[in-house]
């Protein structure tokens, strides 16, 4: 039997591993049936009893563990020998009772039997293997405790078989060794660290001299656990190189676990060069550098060691490594592991690229490589490799994909070890990827992953289970419920410490709910659990349908309450409160009453339920408010996370701290902004399974944590993400309510109708509306109670991104708060989420933390900041700095401020807000360089700093708050330099001087030199240095920082790669509008006078405006606008000025156009709306005139912003209009239209356009009715502009009418005056009736005598008022109204007018042009009103008998005086009433002369009385001081006062009197007295002084042309009177002398005569007139220049400007080519008013002085005047004084026989002017006289006809189309008719000697009846006195013809006609001289010399 069943067992060895193994099972049926037959234990054996040893070990390798059992009982049912068989007996017993986990009770069992077979081994030497095989097999049962804290439990049994192998000498040395190094890793893992100690010892012996290749292993376990002194292995580290590499690298790794502080960068590159590893060492310094700017000299692992062990004196080999070493590699390897662990991939890059040039033979070693590689790629990230930016994730998806590749191809290779390095290197891959939108990327690499590592049994059983939980959540991700449950199974198997059995049952059993869909389950938290999923996974369907499920889940959770708190927020179930009627606030407090009615039901759920699962129910509470978050179900979000944090009662709580850092988390550095706190799998995701790993496979995280703990972490930070969500929720429902988080709310607008007499209720009154703000103010605090129970659990669990997300919900939704600087309100808040994050951390989010700390402090600061002073700047957003208080200049500052003193109650606060500022300066110091922010956030907190530190009375050292030098590492310069700005912003605040501060100028050569990482924040300070440089008006600086400031206007401060901000670019262009303002402002104080400096301020501005515009900030674009206003506010006066500024002006308005939209749209939003439409818009209407004057005000009486943008319009026109650009200019205003709101600032658009649409002819009715509002002068202004501007007929004749018609007040007499005169002219030149003409100066006419019988009668009222008021003061009361009241002003019936508007008949002679009306009143010459008759224009007269004597007012009498000059140029010469109107004239300006000077006595008294200050003169003469003693110098030989007799106030009584009188300058002074305001001639009676002397000079040209000399006598007086007082001209005093002196010669006043030379002086120019001309000159060619360069520097900035306007450079450039081509080409078109007149013009004072120093004979000082005027005119394009001087000069050559020049002038005069009929009669007769006279041209008489003929033809055709000038014409045709017929008989007499020949005859004869009819004309047009010339040739001719004929009567005959035409010559004469006569006195018949001459000539040549 012993055979057979030996032969089975062989039989069955060799079947082993089969399914069945037949033979085994006979052998043991044998054996059994054998033990079981045999009668006794003692009976012998029928076969050995080895054979049932060698069955149970077949057995047992065939798995067959009962039949191993059972042949082990039957071997042990007779006592065995010992032997060997007893020894396997024993084993194949510990090998049945193996543990086959890691449970250590069963462990001892089995080494129980172990250790006895190896005792039983041990004995005998043939047993020796037996020892050995109990070590390989206890090897394999004990594997499972080969993991950290189990490996204790083998330590005692271990030793024991070490012990044995010891004792028998095993010759297997690599075995022992491997027994012994685990040995001492399970001393260590007991903590027996001596028995560790020892056993390292004998085991460091062993390995070196038996297993040398182990040595690296031991040793570097005894250096990393420090179990042996080093000094043991001095010799041997000095004696191999490689050695002491490892050992470095040993001690490397032992100090980075300890934490202690150490230069591993360096000591990495010393092992390095070692080694021999070639490295960059550019690259070195780049990483040292940073690694000290970051950390101050120390690397970024310095923290507090926590306890470094031994310290011993570290061996160095100097020996380097052999480059063909074997173990060189390996140590890269191990060194480039230990590089990416410290963040070095650049070393770690050196390393792998060495090593890829050594020769290893291990395919395994390529592999470790490559999976190295794939770890590098990823950790050159550096601070990025966390992000999950797409750039990134993509990086390390691929790193993800190559390392998948390599672990396969180690799969292939079948090393363990290398199998596990690639699946911890991919674990760590992935770790970041496994978010819940991510890990679908990475579901395939870990399934690879965990295949591997079961393949390979792995003992990294805590990371497979994290991988077999991460993969199930992707299997579910993808619907794939099976597979992931299979998962979920193999994690709670790999689970041996239990630490996340809890979680995973869960897990589980989730998604065994999800598995059985069709099964309803009978727990009603398995069925809320299924609803939920079911609405988790409803990503279609309404927001009613997902609001169904969850709303079902939630009855099923709490039926008894979850609908009864839900209708808490229900519409339809209002409280209506009683039968009160239901008003909007009664709602509101309904609804809040019902909200805090059902909230309540919520507390009793959790008390009938106690804790009934509650940890499960508290799970699906958690769950459902997070899936409704993500659904944005509110309400039920609001319910649920209600009914979850009823569990959050402190039943679960967090251990203490001595256990919290065993939880796994994940490494600060993942992202916990990523985390989705709506998904329901967030709260199981990222910190149970990121375990980050390293290539040993030992985790960081430390020991297991117990499975209740770890679970109750995760409700805790359930009920943390619940508490967040809540508080969401609330600010949700606040929102909807209106109301913002910590607001109150607003009243409803009651806008029902109330009966009379009903009082409304205040609000804060109202107990409904109290009791809604109640409830709002109870929302707001359970929100924020909500976010900080949300931080509190986050410090309860020591986990930093939960307080984060507390910090982060605060500040969000309190940001409006902080907007309004309300940080008081929100402190405590800040204050306890500040002290979170200072206990747990705040996770690299260190912007938040500043921003946190930063408003903590200015809250702290905020109530005891000075109210006067600015405060520190609030905290913002990160990078965001309130924008309103950078770079402002504050140009009115003190230079002393007043001190401001801070309560002594504010230090506590003060105090506590500096360690705030402080405690975050010191975290972003650099030292931790995962703490380094942008010098944008850290910022606001340093200056929070500086500001706290003063006003808590505290200096700030020279270092400027830095603890150590250097200071140029790192942030450290820009930081000292943000200190110093802002102590020298803060320095003159009055609060506290700092005085450490630098001076401004170092400051700003810090802030160059820093290197700014932040281009923001240099621009920020360059903007607030220029502001502090322009307070201290240091012009320089400010251009120097302000060019620092504008170097960012091109390329921005923000890095091009990288999306823009647009709150930080608005800023960035708001400091930038802000820099180039400032520098405007400081060039414009410091310009000098210089137009250069003044252009590059303009530009400043310009720029700050375009800089505003891209702000979009309103107030910059219109502060920029105003200084650019002011700046250009002189030069806007200008033409050419306003030409260069029109494409600058375009640029402004185009901003604020662009601005005021976005301004408009932000007034709509707010409630504060400004009305600014009070501003008349004629302060700014007329800029062409009158903005100089303006300037005074600082920015020109401009006083918003909308008349600022109405006078840049109006520039902008006036500059079109000055080119004739019509249509731009119409579109402009268009445009302006369009633009500008709807308020009164748009008149003066409106009036641009309509003077435009008048100019191109368009309608203007629809424009001029904008203006039916305004006042009546200011329409009738409009309609004039429009008649000034029209070119059709009849619109300027209807403009005209309605100008008149709109005047109907008495204010506006005066202005109504001026029209009708203008009208009148207007008539005439376009040919209207004389009589319509006429009839408009009549009308003027009876207004001003009507308002002097007006001044008259008001007089008189106020005579009788003052005599009443008088007697009433002596009465005790009277009757009258009150004291001192002044009389109401009386009505004067008599004065009333009928202002009859323009009659509708249409004239004959119109002709269709308009309408004009009829004339039937005619004044009388005497100056006294007509009788009362029926007017059908004008007004009736009020005083019919008013007289010129009793007219007093000398504005009246000056008004009368020019409309009578006026009526007697319209009605010309051939009217009888032409003298009477001079005559009216003459008699008015006498009447001047009599109210004014007799009554200047009385003054003159009282001025020597009381004589006004010398200075009072010097300042009213306007001049320079040297101009002005010139002009004295010059006057003083001049005048000589004659020593007068009699009074100075009489006035002189004939005409030889008035020759030699000059107002006396003591009447001239007396005129200018207060006293004399009304009856002196000044500026206030004259008001148009220069119109006043044209109608003087005209008064008396025709005064002399009838033979009136003696009458011009006064009126040249009165002229100089004003040359000396009003206008203040010596040249025009002069020229009116010289004229009295011309007037005296003729009528033989030799005493005038004398008197007049003597005023003059030496004839000759003024030199001080002709300087200021000439300076005028030169000052004109400047501009010109000037003009032209500008021009250059336009072109320049046309391609900027048009990138602005939106328009192409080139059609810009084209179209201001084409304005310049206009220019040139076209000129500018002119009104029909004639000259304007305006000061006095030296060249038309020149030119009149001319005209009469030749008539004088004068004839080289004529010469000198007319050169110098005629350059004057050429300078400044005067044509018609540039024609008239040419002829005055072509008649000064005709005197001097200079015939040919006289034509040349003659005809340059009328080829440059087209002038009047009279100009071209001058000239054309001066061309005739210089040819007739030129004796070297024979043909000289021929060609005078020609031109003669030609004239006359050319006079004759404009004679019927110019009705209204007939006289003048008459009298033209009529000398030339005469001229001609005198040239006719010069070439008869020249060209024939026989006159008598019939042909000649005739001809002679129709000579003679040319000169009758000339004659005859002459006569009948009123030209007497130039007919008579005309009659004496004609005699003389005459006479000629007698003398010429051979018969005797008929010689006869011409003798008589000859004498007829003199006696008729002589009669004429008599009636001119007679009626001059008439007007002389009795003593004054023989005065008239020039007639008496002229009439004894024709006496004589009749006699």
């Amino acid at each position: 039997m012993d055979t057979s069943i030996r032969s089975l067992l062989v039989a069955a060895q060799k079947l082993s591993g089969q399914a069945k193994n037949q033979p085994l099972l006979q052998a043991y049926n044998l054996l059994r049936n054998v033990a079981e037959n045999r009668p006794s234990i003692d009976s012998p054996e029928a076969f050995n009893t080895d054979l049932y040893i060698l069955c149970a070990e077949i057995a047992f390798q065939n798995e067959l563990f009962d039949i191993s059992k059972e042949c082990l009982k039957m071997y042990f049912m007779k006592p065995p020998p010992a032997n060997q068989f007893l020894c396997r007996a024993y084993l194949c017993q510990a090998q049945l009772l193996a543990p086959t986990s890691t449970n250590p009770e069963q462990l001892e069992k089995a080494v129980v039997y172990l250790l006895k077979a190896i005792s039983l081994a041990k004995e005998n030497p043939r047993y020796h293997f037996l020892v050995y095989n109990a070590s390989v097999i206890y090897w394999q049962f004990c594997r499972p405790f080969l993991k950290p804290t189990f490996r204790q439990f083998l330590a005692r049994s271990l030793h024991s078989v070490v012990k044995a192998l010891d004792d028998i000498d095993d010759k297997d040395y690599e075995w022992r060794a491997q027994l012994m190094i685990a040995l001492i890793e399970s001393n260590l893992d007991a903590g027996k660290k001596n028995e560790a100690g020892q056993i390292s010892n004998a085991a460091a012996t062993f390995i070196k001299q038996n297993v040398p290749q182990l040595y690296k292993e031991v040793f570097g376990l005894i250096v990393r656990n420090q179990l042996m002194d080093s000094t043991k292995f001095h010799k041997d580290i000095k004696s191999s190189p490689e050695l002491a590499i490892f050992y470095q690298i040993c001690k490397l790794k032992v100090s980075l676990e300890n934490n202690e502080p150490k230069e591993y960068y360096d000591e990495i590159q010393r092992i390095l060069n070692q080694m021999g590893v070639p490295h960059s060492e550019a690259h070195a310094k780049k990483i040292r550098s940073q690694l000290s700017a970051s950390s101050g000299g120390e690397t970024e692992r310095k923290s507090p060691s926590k306890g470094t062990g031994r310290r011993t004196p570290t061996p160095v080999s100097t020996k380097k490594i052999s480059p063909d070493s074997q173990e060189k590699p390996y140590l890269l390897l191990e060194l480039a592991r230990l590089c990416l662990e410290l963040d070095f991939p650049d070393l770690a890059q050196d390393c792998a690229e060495h090593m890829k040039t050594c020769n290893v033979k291990e395919q395994g070693f390529y592999l470790e490589l490559e999976f190295l590689q794939c770890d590098i790629m990823v950790k050159q990230l550096s601070e990025k490799q966390e992000s999950l930016h797409k750039r990134v994730v993509d990086i390390r998806l691929q790193a993800i994909k190559r390392c998948d590749e390599v672990i396969m191809n180690a799969i292939r290779l079948g090393d363990p070890n290398v199998i596990q390095v690639g699946c911890v290197t991919q674990w760590n891959l992935c770790l970041p990827l496994l978010q819940p939108n991510l890990r679908h990327y990475v579901r395939k690499p870990l399934t690879q992953v965990a295949e591997a590592l079961e393949n390979i049994q792995s003992l990294l059983v805590q990371l497979r289970c994290q991988i077999h939980t991460e993969l199930a959540k992707c299997e579910e991700d993808s619907e794939q419920i099976e597979v992931a449950m299979t998962n979920l199974k193999k994690a709670l198997a790999l689970d041996d410490a239990k630490i996340y059995q809890e979680r995973l049952e869960v897990m589980l059993h989730r998604l065994d709910l999800r598995s059985e869909l069709y099964k309803q389950p009978e727990r009603v938290e398995d069925i809320a659990g299924m609803i939920i999923e079911q609405a988790r996974k409803a990503n279609s369907g309404t927001m009613r349908m997902k609001r169904s499920l969850l709303v079902k889940a939630g009855e099923a959770l709490a039926p008894d309450a979850f609908l009864l708190v839900l209708d808490s927020e229900s519409s339809t179930k209002d409280v209506t409160g009683g039968k009160a009627p239901l008003t909007q606030i009664k709602k509101l407090a309904n609804k809040a009453h019902q909200f805090n009615k059902c909230v309540k039901k919520a507390n009793g759920h959790i008390q009938r339920l106690g804790n009934e699962n509650d940890r499960e129910r508290a799970a699906l509470w958690g769950d459902l408010a997070k899936t409704a978050r993500k659904q944005e179900v509110w309400d039920v979000c609001r319910v649920a996370a209600r009914f979850c944090l009823l569990y959050d009662d402190g039943r679960w709580t967090n251990l203490s701290d001595s256990t919290k850092s065993d939880s796994p988390k994940m490494p600060e550095k993942t992202k916990t902004s990523d985390l989705n706190l709506a998904d329901g799998t967030s709260s199981m995701g990222q910190d149970r399974s990121g375990t980050q790993l390293t290539i040993d496979g030992v985790s960081r995280s430390g020991s297991p944590t117990p499975t209740s703990t770890l679970y109750d972490k995760d409700l805790l930070r359930m009920f943390a993400e619940v508490n967040f969500i809540q508080g969401e929720a609330m600010v949700h429902l606040l929102r909807s309510e209106g109301v913002q988080l910590n607001d109150s709310p607003i009243p409803p607008v009651d806008t029902r109708k109330h009966p009379k007499g009903y009082i409304a209720k205040k609000p804060e009154e109202d107990p409904d509306w109290i009791e809604y703000c109640e409830w709002i103010t109870s929302l707001s605090q359970s929100a924020t109670n909500s976010f900080l129970r949300g931080l509190a659990l986050g410090v309860e669990l020591d986990e930093a991104w939960l307080v984060c997300c507390a910090a982060t919900y605060v500040w969000n939704y309190n940001n409006h708060v902080l907007t309004q600087l309300r940080h008081r309100e929100i402190m405590e808040t800040l204050t306890t989420v500040f002290d979170g994050l200072k206990k747990v951390g705040h996770a690299n989010e260190t912007s938040s933390l500043v921003n946190i700390c930063n408003a903590l402090s200015y809250a702290l600061m905020k109530p005891w900041i000075p109210l006067p002073n600015k405060e520190p700047t609030p905290p913002a957003t990160p990078g965001r700095e309130p924008s309103a208080k950078k770079g402002k200049a504050d140009p009115k500052a003190q230079k002393k401020v007043a001190s401001v003193s801070i309560a002594s109650e504010a230090m506590p606060d003060l105090k506590k807000a500096i360690e705030v500022c402080e405690y975050v300066i010191e975290v972003t110091n650099g030292s931790n360089s995962q703490d380094v922010v942008a010098m944008a956030v850290r910022m606001p907190i340093l200056q929070t700093w500086v500001a706290a530190k003063q006003m808590a009375q505290q200096q700030i050292t020279k270092n400027l708050g830095l603890d150590e030098e250097p200071w140029t590492g790192g942030q450290k310069a820009m930081s000292r330099s943000i200190v110093a700005v802002e102590m020298l912003k803060l320095n003159k605040n009055g609060i506290l001087e700092f005085k450490e501060v630098p001076a401004i100028n170092e400051v700003a050569n810090m802030v160059e030199e820093c290197k700014w990482s932040d281009k923001f924040v240099e621009l920020q300070l360059w903007t607030q240095l220029t502001s502090l440089a322009f307070d201290q008006k240091m012009h320089q600086l400010v251009i120097r920082c302000s060019k620092k400031a504008l170097r960012f206007a091109s390329s921005g401060t923000q890095p091009k790669n990288k999306k823009i901000d647009g709150h930080l670019q608005m800023v960035e262009f708001e400091m930038l509008s802000y820099s180039s303002g400032i520098l405007g402002q400081s060039l414009v104080d410091n310009m000098g006078g210089k137009n250069a400096v003044r252009r590059e301020a303009l530009s400043a501005f310009l720029d700050s405006a375009r800089f505003a515009m891209k702000a979009d900030n309103y107030e910059l674009v219109m502060t920029a606008a105003r200084h650019y206003w002011n700046a250009c506010c002189s030069l806007v006066s200008q033409p050419i000025e306003r030409e260069l500024l029109r494409e600058p002006i375009r640029m402004i308005l185009h901003c604020i156009t662009e601005t005021a939209d976005s301004q408009k749209k932000k007034e709509e939003k707010s409630e504060d709306k400004t009305e600014e439409e009070n501003v008349d818009d004629t302060s700014v209407g007329n800029t062409t005139q009158d903005s100089e004057d303006k300037t005074v005000g600082g920015i020109g009486a401009v006083e918003d912003d909308l008349t600022l943008r109405a006078a840049l319009y109006g520039v902008l026109f006036q500059s079109f209009a000055d080119k004739g650009e019509w249509e731009a200019g119409l579109q402009a205003m268009d445009q302006a239209i369009t633009d500008m709101p709807r308020t009164k600032h748009r008149l003066l658009i409106f009036k641009h356009r309509v003077m435009t649409k008048a100019k191109l002819g368009r309608s203007v009715a629809m424009d001029i009715q904008k203006f039916k509002d305004e006042s009546e002068d200011y329409v009738a202004h409009m309609w004039r502009r429009v008649a000034l501007m029209s070119k059709e007929t009849a619109e300027q004749l209807l403009s005209y009418q309605n100008a008149i018609e709109a005047l109907n007040s008495e204010s506006n007499e005066w202005l109504k005056i001026e029209l009708l005169f203008e009208f009148a002219q207007w008539l005439c030149v376009k040919d209207f009736p004389l009589c319509d003409c006429t009839d408009q100066v009549e009308w003027a006419i009876d207004i001003l005598l009507n308002m002097q019988t007006a001044i008259d009668i008001k007089k008189e009222e106020e005579a009788k008022a003052a005599a009443e008021a008088a007697e009433a003061k002596k009465a005790a009361k009277g009757k009258g109204g009150k004291k001192g009241a002044p009389p109401p002003k009386p009505k004067i019936p008599s004065a009333k007018k009928k202002d009859i508007p323009v009659a509708k008949e249409t004239s004959k002679d119109d002709k269709g042009k308009g309408q004009t009306p009829d004339d039937d009143s005619e004044l009388n010459a005497e100056g006294i009103v007509p009788q009362a008759k029926e007017a059908i224009i004008g007004v009736l007269p009020a005083n019919p008998s008013l007289k010129i004597q009793d007219i007093s007012d000398i504005r009246v009498l000056d008004g009368l005086i020019r409309a009578h000059v006026l009526l007697a140029e319209i009605v010309g010469r051939s009217v009888p009433q032409y003298a009477d109107y001079l005559l009216m004239a003459h008699a008015y300006l006498m009447r001047i002369w009599q109210v004014s000077v007799p009554v200047s006595g009385p003054t003159m008294k009282e001025i020597l009385k009381n004589p006004p200050p010398p200075a009072e003169k010097e300042t009213n003469k306007g001049s320079a001081k040297k101009k002005g003693d010139k002009g004295a110098a010059e006057k003083a030989p001049v005048k000589e006062k004659p020593k007068r007799k009699g009074p100075l106030d009489v006035l002189p009584h004939n005409a030889e009197e008035w020759s030699v009188y000059d107002v006396p300058d003591e009447v001239i002074e007396a005129f200018n007295h207060e006293m004399m305001t009304e009856t002196g001639v000044n500026k206030h009676t004259l008001l148009k002084p220069m119109l006043t002397l044209h109608y003087l000079d005209s008064l008396v040209e025709q005064l002399r042309t009838i033979g009136y000399n003696h009458l011009t006598l006064p009126v040249l007086a009165f002229e100089d009177m004003l040359a000396r007082d009003l206008l203040q001209n010596n040249s025009l005093k002069f020229l009116v002398h010289t004229r009295a002196l011309e007037v005296c010669l003729e009528l033989n006043i030799m005493n005038g005569y004398s008197f007049h030379e003597k005023i003059c002086g030496p004839v000759e120019m003024s030199e001080s007139d002709q300087a200021k001309s000439r300076e005028e000159i030169a000052f004109w060619k400047e501009k010109q220049a000037q003009v032209i360069k500008e021009e250059m520097r336009v072109r320049e900035t046309i391609a900027k400007l048009a990138t602005e306007s939106k328009q192409s450079t080139r059609s810009l450039l084209s179209k201001r080519q084409e304005t310049v081509n206009t220019d040139k080409s076209e000129d500018k078109i002119q009104s029909h008013l004639g000259k304007v007149l305006g000061a006095v013009q030296f060249r038309d004072v020149w030119t009149d002085t001319a005209e009469i120093l030749i008539r004088q004979g004068h004839y080289q000082t004529a010469r000198e005047f007319l050169i110098e005027a005629h350059a004057t005119g050429v300078s400044f394009e005067d044509k018609p004084q540039q024609a008239r001087a040419l002829y005055l000069l072509g008649t000064l050559a005709m005197e001097e026989a200079q015939y040919g020049q006289a034509i040349n002038f003659c005809g340059k005069a009328q080829s440059l002017h087209h002038g009047d009929e009279m100009f071209w009669y001058d000239t054309t007769m001066l061309i005739v006289n210089a040819t007739l006279q030129d004796y070297e041209n024979r043909n000289a008489k021929k060609i005078a006809r020609g031109v003669l003929v030609k004239a006359l033809n050319e006079f004759m055709r404009i004679r019927d189309e110019r009705p209204n000038r007939e006289s003048v014409l008459a009298f033209v045709i009529s000398m030339f008719e005469a001229k001609l017929a005198g040239t006719q008989w010069s070439i008869i007499r020249g060209d024939y000697d026989d006159i008598n020949n019939p042909l000649i005859m005739k001809r002679v004869h129709e000579i003679c009846e040319k000169y009758d009819e000339a004659i005859t004309c002459l006569v009948r047009m009123g030209f007497k006195r130039e007919a008579l010339p005309l009659m004496k040739e004609h005699a003389d001719i005459l006479r000629q013809m007698a003398e010429h004929s051979l018969e005797t009567e008929i010689r006869h005959t011409y003798y008589i006609q000859g004498m007829i035409v003199l006696k008729d010559a002589v009669s004429t004469a008599d009636e001119v001289l007679g009626d001059v006569q008439t007007l002389y006195s009795i003593q004054e018949v023989t005065d008239s010399f020039v007639l008496y001459f002229i009439m004894s000539t024709l006496k004589l040549k009749n006699h």
